[in-house]
């Protein structure tokens, strides 16, 4: 119990750093930290195995009691027998006693067993306890006190907001929010914002009075977006309704508002063109636009906007500020409540609720009194080029909508029984040997001898039974009185005895050792080829089926599989011997059981075929439900704003419920074949039966004490037959497992394979010397897809090292794909890419040319541990004090203290932190990496301004070649050199940002 709960909360571990990086793959791969969140897996993986260890030791205990238990038990008696009570053995005391020996060990032998998974049992129930007794949130009474006025939609008197943990705490919220209204909240990065929103929807700590809330928004529930915007697998059209009736007004509205008819035209398929888990083939304003949308087709009287302009350019923000929040939501008596860094759309606001660093109410008022400095006619004002967007992506591209549709719907699987190859990758050495059945042997030896007319010693060893495990003659036997007669026989029974013994317990530690190391290669061999799949295969691949091949199926390969293995190799050598002391004491049986054997052939190849299929569609069925799972603990607190809660519950025991067919099918299959080999056995019974009665009787072949040694074996052969044919086709059912794996080891595409076979290995350098950062883009084209359109089209610009450039343009207009070809997510259509006017991208490796690059995506990267965990990616060198000693360089000393130290536990994917916390994370994290060339996604956009700006400082400060994909226009002759301006796929303008100070966004 002890080691199955260590084993267990270290596996939980491991699968939650799985599931991390599984949704941040593409970040990772082009930081190139493969091998750091490798090593890091396989460090929590050698912790599983120690448990691992331990419990598979005391399985070989186990073992060794369930295989040696049934002749120490028979000594014992046999020993008493002789030794104490002096009596003669004969064939009736031997036999019956083993006849009954045998039917009782099998229960005691199963005990351990049964005692073992009671324990695991009872841990597993401790952990769904300890989950059950978490408080629900359905009693919204305990939140919220209804209010029936029809104007008031929300009021908060003083309220405090806050985690477990007691940081990000709101303190103090005091506001009434009406019908039309539009709320703003502000402050710097970390002072509580998407706190205050998620705690209006009672997903936090609430302190103070319940929250007074109008009776139908209490029923139906918020319209909430938040900066890590929730998308689900499924269709444009799905992720818009979200389970909603289709009315083709209100969606089409919907969509014109947000800014996505031109996005979704030039979508595949349209309206119905999949997306994958995340909105992962689409850019980053698409994915805030798409949320956007959903919330506004749901209709609901308050509306939470947690800083929906960070990933849209001017235009589209503007043009989204207009027609969705004014024209579609206030004018129709929407309260929306905004927060934002972009105090230019609070121009308009009724109220604005102002947070201090630490999460205080600051001031409360309306805008020209908190943001005295806000012009009217700088809210609104867009640009001469309208609103039409391209369909170019944040490092993601729409592929053509049918190949995407066939890769999440269907996961292939193999056909037919486990191949060979299979059993062969798990199967590497095992040594077994057979001396139980010598025991038996020589009891019949002993009772014959005891039994013969003349009594005669040398009579057993004096003939020939043409036993193959035992000599003619061994020794001569004349000299024993009939004293010693006994204790010889005694002897040779016990030493017998201890071989097996011995034997059989070094089988089963050897045994438990090799299928530790079986274990282990195949995890490392998983692990490795699945970080080293190339990005469009993890585009294309739902997280649910990578995190059902590193969770269900390795645990089978770790438990489940060794188990079925072990008994069914234990079944076999017991069915061999059985059969070889069988037929040795009536060979007529042999021609009996011929048929018999055929006949068995035929129901285990016909049982097979279907068990093995049912399991491989157990196993896949797994993977909508891993994915389904993962989806919506990712998006539960939009899900619970929505009141749909339910439609996500019924859908989990709809996906359980496909699963639960395909398993119960299995049990049904296996209890058809077990009728089958019952009757079969009992076949056999009578066929043993009638042929010792007619060699007794009639041919006289055999000795009584042999014979009835062969009356033991085959009361016992139905049991041994249903164990063999049972555990080998379980053995072969836990087998899909090693053949999943397999599948994915032999072939995951790698991105070297991709390499390798582009470019001779001559081609390749492993080594280059230090660059000065100059990039070079001569005639470069990319696309997607070859059904897509160009991303972007012969594009040419010149960069000296040192030069800051920001990328500016619409959404679409092709500024991401700018990065995608630099890190090579992607390989350009024609063209090339040089860096310092020698070194062409194309020809370098895949890991050797992203590390000529530090990058920043707009969505940041955090992982659960500690903030020193998180920064030591990018310099594993470096140690607590050299790191606070960089972050004071860069003047963020207060804000480390403020923060709680490097020391400070970062939730799973950061979501104990603000999403510009962890920009400035991630930003931080690449300052201690000082490479030459920085590529940089909007990663300030969701930064307060005085965030903003002490981070580009800090980033001009560091003398490199700087690419910045940027919103704000603020501060552009300060912090760049070069502005490029993009629109569909091609470069309209550059150059100094003087020449684009007109241009107000």
């Amino acid at each position: 119990g002890k080691y199955s709960n260590e084993m267990m909360s270290v596996k939980d571990a491991r699968l939650k750093l799985v599931g991390e990086l599984s949704h941040s793959m593409r970040t990772i791969k082009l930081n190139s930290w493969e091998n750091f969140f490798e090593t890091k897996i396989n460090l929590i993986r050698q912790k599983e195995l120690k448990y691992l260890r331990y419990i598979k030791f005391l399985d070989a205990i186990c073992v060794y009691l369930w295989a040696s238990a049934p002749i120490l038990i028979t000594m014992m008696i046999l020993a008493t027998f002789t030794l104490i009570l002096h009596e003669q053995l004969t064939a009736a005391k031997v036999f019956t006693t083993l006849a009954l020996i045998n039917i009782l060990i099998m229960p005691l032998n199963a005990f351990p067993w049964v005692l073992g998974s009671m324990i695991t049992g009872l841990v597993s129930k401790r952990r769904f306890d300890s989950f059950f007794s978490i408080k629900s949130t359905k009693d919204l009474q305990q939140f919220y006190s209804p209010i029936s006025n029809s104007t008031t939609l929300i009021e908060l008197e003083k309220n405090f907001f806050g985690w477990k943990s007691k940081e990000n705490v709101v303190c103090g919220v005091e506001f009434k929010g009406e019908q039309g209204m539009l709320i703003g909240i502000i402050g710097p990065v970390g002072s509580g914002k998407s706190t205050l929103l998620v705690g209006i929807l009672a997903e936090t700590i609430i302190e103070g009075p319940p929250i007074l809330l109008n009776e139908r928004v209490l029923s139906e529930g918020f319209a909430y977006v938040g900066q890590d915007v929730w998308l689900r697998t499924g269709s444009v059209k799905e992720n818009i309704l979200c389970e909603l009736p289709y009315f083709p007004e209100r969606f089409r509205s919907a969509i014109d508002v947000c800014a996505l008819t031109m996005d979704i035209e030039n979508m595949p398929g349209k309206e119905n063109y999949r997306i994958g888990g995340e909105g992962v083939t689409l850019s980053g304003g698409q994915k805030v636009r798409l949320a956007l949308a959903r919330a506004v087709y749901a209709d609901k009287l308050i509306y939470l906007l947690d800083d929906p302009f960070a990933a849209l350019d001017g235009t589209v923000a503007s043009f989204v500020y207009e027609n969705c929040i004014e024209k579609q939501l206030r004018s129709k008596g929407k309260l929306v409540i905004l927060c934002t860094h972009h105090e230019r759309f609070l121009g308009r606001a009724d109220l604005v609720v102002q947070l201090d660093g630490e999460g205080n109410v600051l001031r409360v008022g309306p805008p020209e009194v908190i943001l005295p400095n806000i012009v009217e006619n700088q809210i609104i004002k867009q640009t001469d080029n309208g609103c039409e967007e391209g369909n170019d992506g944040d490092l993601s591209q729409p592929m053509e909508a049918a190949e995407y549709i066939s890769v999440i719907d269907n996961e292939e699987k193999e056909e037919g029984t486990v191949k060979i190859r299979i059993y062969k990758t798990y199967i590497k050495a095992i040594a077994l040997q057979a001396t139980r059945n010598a025991t038996d042997v020589w009891l019949s030896k002993w009772s014959s001898a005891n039994n013969s007319e003349h009594n005669n010693s040398n009579l057993f060893l004096q003939q020939d039974w043409g036993y193959p495990f035992t000599p003619r003659y061994i020794i001569p036997l004349t000299s024993i009185n009939e004293q010693n007669q006994e204790m010889f026989y005694l002897r040779i029974y016990i030493s017998i005895v201890g071989l097996n013994s011995i034997s059989t317990l070094t089988r089963a530690f050897l045994f438990a050792i090799a299928c530790i190391y079986a274990a282990k290669y195949l995890h490392q061999r998983l692990l490795s080829r699945i970080l080293k799949a190339n990005i469009n295969w993890w585009d294309k691949t739902p997280c649910g089926r990578v995190t059902n091949r590193l969770s269900t199926d390795v645990s089978i390969v770790d438990t489940s599989l060794p188990f079925q293995l072990n008994i069914c190799l234990a079944s076999l050598f017991s069915l061999i011997g059985t059969l070889i002391l069988t037929l040795v004491a009536l060979p007529l049986l042999s021609i009996l059981l011929l048929p018999l054997f055929i006949i068995y052939y035929y129901i285990q190849k016909y049982y097979r075929r279907t068990n093995v299929e049912l399991k491989r569609i157990c196993a896949i069925t797994l993977s909508p439900l891993y994915s389904h799972l993962s989806e919506t603990v990712s998006g539960l607190i939009t899900i619970r704003s929505l009141r749909i809660s339910e439609f996500f519950s019924s859908k989990m025991r709809t996906l359980l419920g496909y699963n639960l067919r395909s398993s119960f099918s299995s049990l049904a299959a296996s209890t058809w074949l077990s009728v089958r080999i019952q009757m079969l056995g009992l076949f056999v019974l009578t066929i043993i039966l009638f042929a010792s009665i007619l060699d007794v009787t009639i041919f006289k072949l055999s000795h009584p004490g042999l014979i009835g040694l062969a009356i033991t074996y085959a009361l016992s052969i139905t049991n041994v037959l249903n164990g063999l044919l049972t555990s080998f086709i379980e053995t072969e059912k836990e087998l899909v497992s090693v053949e999943r794996i397999c599948d994915y080891i032999n072939n995951v595409p790698m991105e070297e394979e991709k390499e390798s076979s582009l470019l001779n290995n001559d081609d390749i350098p492993t080594i280059i010397t230090p660059i000065e950062g100059h990039i070079c883009f001569e005639n470069v084209s990319l696309r997607y897809s070859p059904e897509l359109p160009l991303a972007i089209n012969n594009i040419n610009f010149r960069l000296k090292a040192g030069t800051r450039t920001a990328i500016i343009g619409r959404t679409g207009a092709g500024k991401s794909t700018i990065l995608q070809a630099l890190l090579r997510a992607h390989p350009i259509e024609n063209g090339r890419i040089l860096i310092d006017d020698n070194v062409d991208l194309a020809n370098l490796g895949f890991k050797c040319a992203r590390s000529l690059f530090g990058y920043v995506s707009q969505h940041p990267f955090i992982f659960s541990g500690t903030l020193f965990d998180n920064l030591s990616i990018a310099n594993t060198n470096l140690n607590n004090t050299q790191i606070e000693a960089c972050i004071s360089e860069r003047g963020l000393s207060q804000w480390l203290e403020q923060f709680g130290g490097l020391n400070k536990i970062i939730c799973e994917g950061g979501n104990n932190l603000s999403f510009g916390e962890r920009q400035l994370i991630s930003l931080l994290r690449l300052s201690l990496t000082r490479p030459k060339i920085i590529l940089i996604d909007e990663a300030t956009a969701h930064m307060d301004e005085q965030t903003h700006l002490l981070m580009s400082r800090l980033i001009s400060r560091m003398g490199c070649t700087l690419i910045a994909i940027v919103h704000r226009l603020t501060g552009l002759d300060e912090h760049y050199d070069w502005v490029i301006e993009m629109s569909n796929g091609q470069i309209v303008r550059e150059g100094p940002p003087s020449l684009f100070s007109q241009k107000i966004i």
